[in-house]
């Protein structure tokens, strides 16, 4: 499904445990321009990469600004790279920053039925409820929580502000990570070959430069972290302030490249090299990025056949042709447990969906493929507590051989919805992914091996540790050494 002004991300705090070992993401650090226009199957963020800027040319730029120098250097040095030229940086007042920020051009009868069709296909999925303006809301949402964006297309640094405060170095270092990324991987969105493989990238580009990013606020001093802390926290109140009405899924939809990308980057800087190598030869899918394992097991995704439309309704090929398993996980973690939504995602192999219009109710009808027949069994159980919860919305589950298949329409505006909490909802995710990257640390730790320790250590753990540990500030809290030390302790016994 196309998402042409992705929405941002929640904001977390920058003094956690694992905020320096890139873990934590601030609200300001979004690039929207590096991800500009693109397609979003379903609900996994699909980035449209290399869109111009109200249709400007390339500015051409013989010297860097003297203003930013210091942090090129430094993230030259952190990334092991040079940049092959400078790139503009424009400081911008408030209003001229939303201008770039924003939409621009008034939306046209196209736009407005497309983002119509969205918010229907949204509730046929049980992800929002009531009559929602999804553009106006993602508008919104990307001026208020950002301080700058790097577009490749102009190759240019977006910023608003002029003052070049300790929190907004930060912000340029992670901008300019993006930059360099350009200009060394020749990072190009638009030639990726799927939705999920043009959201994988996203988020690999994403946690390389917050793992950058937090270099950078680990370097400073305590009296600079501690300006970055005050201001990180004011602008975490000035945006729960502005977005507190925003659909919790807007939220939750742009901050999946964050909060998997991150944890997923830190797995593969675990591993000599690999890194370097992930962004030479990206991940295919978001199931690469949801479970990395897959991503060194070298998985790709199954070609899956999708589901005929009715002879007597209307396609709406608009809105995407796959969900991925970040749709998938989204779906069933909106009505039953994260470890469940997680475990039935992860024998994802490949999915494809039709939306279409039948005498003027629109549905979705999807197909998960599983990796084998247990997956299938699996994500069939996770569904029939969803569609239990999803009784209105016309649900049609069904079962043969690897696949699943699940149908579902909009209820109206009226229907009651699940309501989700976007900074916790990849609580389960992001933990499993922390903790393989811990695991694999060690050399002589296997993916294989690895995966086990990780899948008992989860086992002791219900969210609310996974969040506690996520959001812990210490070494010494006790959900942080218990769930390390079991860790360690199912490496030995998965050899």
């Amino acid at each position: 499904m196309d998402t042409r002004t992705p929405p941002l991300p929640p904001a977390y705090p920058p003094n956690q445990l694992f905020a320096t070992n890139s873990w934590e993401q601030r609200p300001s650090r979004r690039d929207r321009g590096f991800t500009v226009a693109a397609a979003i199957a379903i609900v996994a963020i699909v980035v449209g990469c290399i869109a111009m800027v109200n249709g400007r040319d390339p500015l051409v730029v013989v010297q860097w600004d003297p203003r930013v120098a210091p942090l090129v250097a430094f993230v030259e040095e952190e990334r092991g790279y040079s940049f092959h030229h400078p790139v503009e940086v424009q400081f911008l007042t408030a209003e001229q920053y939303r201008a770039e920020a924003t939409h621009s051009d008034p939306l046209t009868d196209d736009d407005r039925a497309y983002y119509r069709d969205q918010a229907r296909l949204f509730r046929a999925l049980g992800l929002i409820g009531g009559d929602v303006d999804l553009a106006a809301e993602q508008d919104e949402i990307s001026d208020s929580g950002t301080l700058a964006y790097y577009s490749p297309n102009t190759h240019t640094v977006y910023v608003r502000g002029v003052e070049l405060t300790p929190s907004l170095r930060v912000t340029l270092v992670h901008e300019l990570t993006h930059a360099l990324q350009d200009q060394i991987f020749k990072l190009d969105l638009s030639r990726t070959k799927s939705d999920g493989e043009a959201f994988a990238l996203r988020a690999l580009a994403e946690g390389d430069a917050i793992r950058v990013e937090n270099a950078y606020y680990s370097s400073l001093s305590e009296e600079e972290q501690a300006q970055v802390d005050a201001q990180t926290g004011t602008e975490i109140d000035s945006s729960k302030a502005l977005n507190g009405d925003a659909a919790p899924i807007l939220l939750a939809l742009f901050g999946a490249p964050y909060d998997l990308g991150v944890p997923f980057v830190r797995l593969l800087a675990s591993i000599d090299g690999e890194l370097d190598r992930a962004f030479r030869s990206p991940p295919t899918s978001e199931e690469n990025v949801f479970d990395p394992i897959s991503f060194l097991a070298h998985d790709e995704p199954l070609k899956v056949t999708a589901p005929k439309a009715p002879t007597d309704s209307r396609r709406v090929d608009a809105l995407g042709n796959e969900i991925g398993a970040v749709g998938w996980y989204l779906l069933i973690a909106s009505y039953t447990e994260q470890k469940q939504a997680m475990t039935a995602v992860e024998g994802w192999g490949g999915d494809a969906m039709t939306v279409y219009e039948r005498a003027g109710l629109l549905c979705a009808a999807m197909v998960f493929r599983g990796d084998s027949a247990r997956d299938a069994d699996e994500m069939y159980a996770a569904l029939k507590n969803v569609v239990t919860s999803l009784a209105d919305h016309a649900p049609q589950l069904g079962r043969q051989a690897s696949d699943v298949t699940l149908t579902l329409c909009d209820p109206g505006p009226s229907a009651s919805v699940a309501q989700i909490d976007a900074a916790s909802i990849f609580a389960a995710p992001t933990t499993r992914s922390l903790l393989l990257g811990i695991a694999l640390e060690d050399p002589s730790v296997s993916p294989r091996q690895a995966d086990c320790a990780v899948d008992k250590t989860l086992e002791g753990l219900d969210e609310a540790h996974m969040l506690q540990l996520l959001g812990a500030t210490s070494e010494d809290d006790p959900v942080v050494g218990s769930a390390l030390g079991n860790l360690y302790s199912f490496t030995a016994a998965c050899r």
